[in-house]
């Protein structure tokens, strides 16, 4: 079994990484905002939107110019109605679509906030219930939509200030299928609106009311399947000619002269964005490129088109297929590429004077890292280019809006910023001006002074704080005493001592380094002893089931020890189908085990209680699953977990009482929501806390604590909601530390904000913070309130992370990459899993190539490995 001994890494500085990517000032345009809100910008940087703050009623926004416009007039109209923003106009026209809490009615308002510079007014255009729902508004406010009468659709188009709509006659003799609306050419004329209609024939035409409807030309002959999907401001329209399965060509249509260009490069037949300028944004078929197609123009008025395709970010893993979204009438791309597990990562490509795009810049790259904004999704990029999008802020989601900053010399750094620290631009962003170990790029983004070496004050250069992870701006931390090396922040520098623990990696056995979808995680005690499960497939490669294995290190080698089932007989496949879910510090582990007739029950699992093979405790034949464990010798210990009652999910609590064990229900009591079913339960190692978490009656997530020494309906306890959010407790500890999650809506998702909350609950929780990505997730805490996880990274990769609450009143958060040797890159920690009190870890690494010629050692995707602390 390999024991390697490996030399620590330099923590990645930000002084030796040059970022190309353009400034941007990231600012707030709603908090707590919910994923699943409704979004619409316009082109003068307003954004409307649906949000909700409490997951049960959205509510209609305006923000312009930073300032978020009340909705009052609004509200009025809709009290007890959900409001979902369907559209908006550069000229402040919020079209909103109002949905009953208890009934399926739905009706529109037309919101006309003036932007906030003139008097508000809600209007009620005359669409029927019976709409299909899609309505589509121009720049003036005109409005279109088609209602389903008798046996077919109809088309109607309004204006505001008429009492009624106009049916639109059908094109062709055909009824129409689909159709957009064009702004009108005299502002102040409604009769000069018109509308693109698509008809069931598939041909394409324009419609007005003085001179009806007439065909879209210049296609080719026999062509069908005409698709209009965008007008631009001054009338032009481009839209897809279907050719069937994936394939399409691109088509456009000038106002001005009335002629239509049909793409020569098939396009997969996919969404596409559109600008004013005569482009589209694609993919094309040959190989699935991203592309832009620009439409050309001759002297002589002939129409033509030039393609180019935007290049894909290479990362160690290979290539991000490209994913964008949008593009502004500059022809600069937004988008998306998924890192690692597919997790999307938003990026911005920019042509140059040529049209060409270069390589993808990672928006997270253009933002000062101090600023601590996480992105995670982007929506719409406008001709101002601000980006819009939503990322984790200040420790919940926010829809955001990204404001480019000037940087003239294209060097990375703002003119005002270099203006403000040395008078003159030209600045090389890879120089060190004050000495201190930050190049003057470092500097921009931690936020400090170019100029200055220390720029909190304490006696620390900013170089080092910024390489081993501490605050520069906050002179505090170098009194921060981290439990590993015993001296504080100041007295490592002054010494010259690493702050960083090190680490060796001891390889787990081959029969237990797979793992399958949805296996509990390992656990790991202070004897070096692991729980951990391997799944059992069928022959078709499905799980099927866990066989359930405790692993004692002895030297450089482990022991396994299998649990089987509760009834042992070993004759049946099924008999060894068991899951372990915690394992207590003298080995003593629980989890489920199931029967042969796939009967699922909880168990204690020790092997003090014979010589060999160890025992199977079955604590309840009703079923259900043991999920903790307290410590404790033969006859002492206390068992939480979860079993069936009255159709829900419904917490017990086990203590084996010497020999004469007790099992009661602790289903919390007492909380005024109510009680509908359980999501997590735990106990700490001393068996004197019990922590959980429930779904009330109105489906909301909260946290619960229980006193062991009472009797329940007592002592049960509901500390308040971390600002007002939905959460749930994940871990605690001997020291009543507890670990938890906290997210934004009634579903668990458990890369959502964790949080660790010090004993006694008296002082706020701290929400742990990210590797620089979006989010990071907990996975367990050790008695000295270590937590261990995976967080993302800035690159968009999952890392392993270690954070110690000792190191200030924010923690501190490590890269455990940052802590091994990895000379070549071969391999990467990407999750852990466990950690016990001595400070091994239990992690997950992905290899890239042949990293040992160790057989213990093998090229596989995520096997777990036991990271030792030396």
């Amino acid at each position: 079994m390999l024991g390697i001994l490996l030399a620590i890494a330099p923590a990645k500085s930000s002084a030796t990484d040059p970022v190309a990517a353009p400034p941007y000032d990231p600012a707030e345009v709603v908090h707590a905002f919910s994923q699943d809100s409704y979004i619409f910008p316009n082109a003068l940087g307003d954004v409307a939107a649906s949000v909700t703050t409490d997951n049960t009623a959205y509510h209609a926004i305006y923000w312009s110019g930073g300032a978020q416009l009340s909705a009052d007039l609004l509200h009025q109209q809709t009290i007890g109605y959900n409001e979902f923003v369907s559209g908006v106009n550069d000229q402040g026209d919020v079209l909103v679509r109002v949905a009953n809490f208890n009934a399926p009615a739905v009706q529109w308002l037309l919101w006309r906030t003036g932007r906030g510079n003139t008097g508000q007014t809600v209007v009620q255009p005359p669409i029927p219930a019976a709409t299909t729902g899609y309505v589509y508004m121009n720049q003036q406010g005109d409005l279109s939509w088609q209602a389903w009468l008798s046996t077919a659709w109809h088309t109607y188009l309004w204006h505001p200030g008429d009492a009624l709509a106009t049916e639109v006659p059908n094109a062709g003799g055909q009824p129409t299928s689909w159709w957009l609306i064009r702004n009108r050419t005299d502002p102040q004329d409604p009769s000069t609106v018109s509308l693109v209609l698509y008809n069931q024939a598939g041909t394409s035409y324009l419609w007005n009311s003085a001179q009806g409807a007439q065909p879209l030309t210049g296609f080719p002959a026999g062509a069908s399947s005409i698709v209009p999907q965008f007008c631009d401001a001054t009338g032009n329209i481009a839209g897809v000619l279907n050719l069937g399965g994936q394939s399409s060509l691109l088509w456009f249509y000038r106002q001005s002269s009335g002629t239509t260009f049909v793409s020569s490069q098939v396009c997969n037949s996919g969404n596409f964005s559109f600008n004013n300028s005569g482009q589209a944004l694609g993919h094309r078929l040959s190989d699935g490129a991203p592309c832009v197609w620009t439409l050309t123009e001759d002297g002589s008025g002939s129409l033509g088109e030039t393609v180019h395709a935007l290049p894909l970010l290479q990362t160690s893993q290979g290539f991000w297929s490209g994913s964008p979204g949008q593009l502004n009438d500059s022809g600069v791309v937004i988008g998306v590429g998924p890192g690692a597990f597919d997790r999307q990562v938003p990026m911005l490509w920019k042509p140059d004077a040529t049209g060409n795009y270069g390589p993808p810049f990672k928006l997270q790259d253009c933002l000062p890292a101090h600023t601590r904004w996480g992105l995670s999704a982007v929506y719409d990029i406008d001709n101002l280019g601000h980006i819009l999008g939503i990322g984790l802020h200040g420790g919940g989601y926010a829809l955001w809006q990204l404001q480019p900053l000037q940087d003239t010399d294209g060097n990375g750094l703002p003119d005002a910023w270099q203006l403000a620290y040395f008078s003159q631009l030209g600045n090389l962003p890879n120089d060190d001006p004050d000495h201190d170990g930050l190049t003057n790029i470092g500097e921009y983004h931690a936020g400090t002074d170019p100029t200055n070496p220390d720029t909190d004050g304490d006696l620390i250069p900013d170089g080092w704080e910024d390489l081993h992870g501490y605050n520069p701006l906050l002179a505090a931390d170098a009194a921060y005493q981290l439990k590993h090396t015993g001296l504080t922040t100041l007295q490592e520098y002054q010494h010259g001592v690493d702050p960083s623990p090190r680490y060796t990696l001891v390889g787990l056995p081959k029969s237990v380094l797979q793992f399958g979808y949805g296996m509990p995680l390992p656990t790991l005690n202070a004897q070096l002893q692991i729980g951990i499960n391997t799944p059992i497939t069928d022959d078709d490669g499905e799980v099927i089931g866990s066989q359930a294995f405790r692993l004692r290190l002895s030297g450089t080698s482990f022991l396994q020890d299998q649990i089987h089932s509760w009834n042992s007989d070993q004759t049946g496949s099924e008999d060894n189908h068991a899951w372990i879910f915690n394992l207590n510090s003298q080995g003593k582990a629980v989890g489920y085990a199931m029967d042969s007739s796939y009967g699922y029950y909880p168990y204690l699992w020790s092997d003090h209680q014979t010589a060999t093979g160890g025992k199977l405790k079955l604590i309840t034949q009703g079923g259900g699953y043991a999920y903790s464990v307290s410590d404790g010798a033969d006859g002492t210990e206390k068992v939480v977990g979860m079993r069936p009652v009255s159709q829900h999910a419904a917490p017990f609590f086990w203590a084996a009482n010497g020999g004469t064990p007790t099992l009661i229900d602790i289903t919390p009591s007492g909380y005024p929501g109510g009680f509908r079913s359980l999501s997590t339960v735990g106990i700490n190692p001393t068996g004197t806390l019990v922590f959980g978490s429930f779904q009330d009656t109105a489906y909301h997530m909260h946290g619960f604590l229980w006193d062991p020494t009472q009797t329940p309906p007592d002592g049960f306890s509901f500390p308040p909601r971390p600002d007002g959010a939905d959460y749930a407790f994940i871990g605690g500890n001997s020291q009543g530390d507890l670990l938890g999650v906290r997210y934004g809506s009634q579903y668990l998702t458990w890369d959502d904000l964790p949080f660790f909350w010090k004993a006694g609950l008296t002082a706020a929780p701290v929400t742990l913070p990210t590797l620089g990505g979006v989010s990071a997730t907990a996975r367990a805490m050790n008695n000295s309130g270590l937590v261990v996880g995976l967080g993302m990274a800035s690159s968009g990769a999952y890392h392993g992370f270690l954070w110690d609450p000792s190191a200030g009143p924010a923690g501190q958060m490590v890269d455990l990459n940052a802590l091994i040797d990895n000379p070549s890159n071969l391999w990467e920690i990407t999750d852990a899993a466990a950690i016990n009190d001595h400070g091994d870890i239990v992690a997950e690494v992905v290899f890239y190539g042949t990293s040992s010629t160790d057989p213990n050692i093998v090229p596989v995707a995520c096997p777990r490995f036991l990271i030792h602390l030396l």
